[in-house]
């Protein structure tokens, strides 16, 4: 199944499990911070990697600055290093953009803007020197509450301008370095919600200062990175129709009477048939498995008003009476294309735990038919077909 808020006991359970899983591949993860960031991150992080198929041996250089770290880590970065994770927290790096940004003058604040982007040069560079290895940069946070205020948003040479200007210049220097990507931690917390983000009580007791929630949903992030850059991205989405694509069964409401359209309960599967076009506009493949009559199915593509959803989007269809496992194999022939690359979308529990004991290759996601409203939701957020 796909991502889901998981439990933390939960986490270290499956961790336990998998502890001596010999299918798991070894990756070498070391981290930079200059904040506290185990134990609670590493297991995070070696949730996710598990399931992408890697147990990670996670290192972290020492409590202390970055630069200085970097230049003299005697050895722990270097060609076994497969991926550098590095988090410097603005309001540890620099005062003067975070807390004393108002009474700090203009000159000074150029001053450290360009320090700042030098500094992030020069660590990327020393981390060049010593390996090839994958580089993910966290970019820096904005401000829950700006120092200006609401007055803050409406100039550039604001605190709030000022980050996001520092943010641009990471990009670029990161746009410069191969093998290097930018992990936008304002889309973390945006999604968490800053309520749910900070752990204050953490920040105050051991310079930690990530919820659980956001510990979770960072490693999450990083994840998605490390399953497109490790080529393990999928390929191709197999949809069911009913309470799928449509709200209702079609063989028993007719066209007439599914649920589909700009209105209430309709939009809801709209604006998910939206999605998955958006899915086709990205290069995925777009199959149907469900068991109807044929003609049916393709009554509502060809005649609906509202199907966003093409019969010329569909490369592949088995639309019949017969096991539902049996047809996704028959897709994947038919696509050349492996089992490890498909996901099955369906709202019976029944189907998709069948496809899960019997193809466990294959990506499940169960759509609760109701709960139509996050259809859209879940799979925009799953991170299963994202590249780079």
């Amino acid at each position: 199944m796909i991502y889901r808020h998981v439990d933390y006991n939960e986490v270290i359970d499956i961790l336990g499990k998998n502890q001596n899983n010999e299918s798991l591949k070894d990756i070498n993860v070391f981290v930079l911070r200059n904040i506290t960031l185990e134990p609670i991150f590493d297991t995070y992080l070696k949730y996710y990697f598990c399931k992408l198929g890697y147990m990670p041996s996670i290192k972290y250089g020492e409590l202390s600055d970055i630069f200085q770290e970097v230049a003299t880590c005697k050895g722990l970065l270097n060609d076994s290093t497969d991926i550098v994770v590095v988090f410097i927290q603005l309001e540890t790096l620099s005062r003067s953009i975070t807390s004393t940004y108002l009474y700090t003058n203009n000159i000074e604040i150029e001053k450290e803007k360009n320090n700042i982007t030098n500094y992030v040069e020069a660590i990327f560079n020393f981390i060049r020197k010593q390996t090839q290895a994958i580089i993910l940069f966290v970019s820096f946070e904005l401000p829950v509450y700006p120092l200006y205020g609401i007055l803050d948003s409406q100039s550039e040479t604001y605190q709030m301008g000022t980050i996001n200007w520092l943010n641009n210049q990471l990009k670029h220097i990161i746009y410069k370095n191969a093998n290097a990507y930018y992990i936008d931690i304002n889309l973390c917390i945006s999604r968490v919600g800053s309520k749910n983000f900070y752990d204050r009580r953490l920040w105050y007791a051991t310079r930690t200062p990530y919820s659980k929630d956001a510990f979770q949903e960072i490693s999450f992030e990083i994840s998605k990175y490390v399953r497109a850059i490790y080529g393990i991205n999928k390929k191709c989405i197999v949809l069911d129709c009913d309470n799928v694509l449509w709200g209702g069964v079609i063989g028993e409401d007719g066209l007439s009477g599914i649920i589909l359209g700009p209105d209430y309960e309709g939009l809801a599967y709209y604006e998910f048939q939206q999605e998955i076009v958006n899915l086709y506009d990205r290069g995925v493949i777009i199959a149907i498995c469900s068991k109807n009559n044929e003609n049916d199915i393709w009554e509502v593509f060809n005649n609906h008003p509202y199907m966003i959803l093409k019969r010329h989007h569909i490369s592949a269809s088995r639309i019949n009476w017969d096991d539902k496992t049996n047809n996704i194999i028959s897709i994947s022939k038919e696509l050349n294309i492996s089992l490890e690359s498909l996901v099955f979308v369906d709202d019976s529990e029944y189907e998709i735990e069948l496809v899960n004991s019997i193809l466990p290759q294959v990506e499940t996601v169960h759509l609760q038919k109701n709960k139509y409203f996050t259809y859209r939701d879940i799979i925009v957020s799953c991170g299963l077909f994202d590249s780079l």
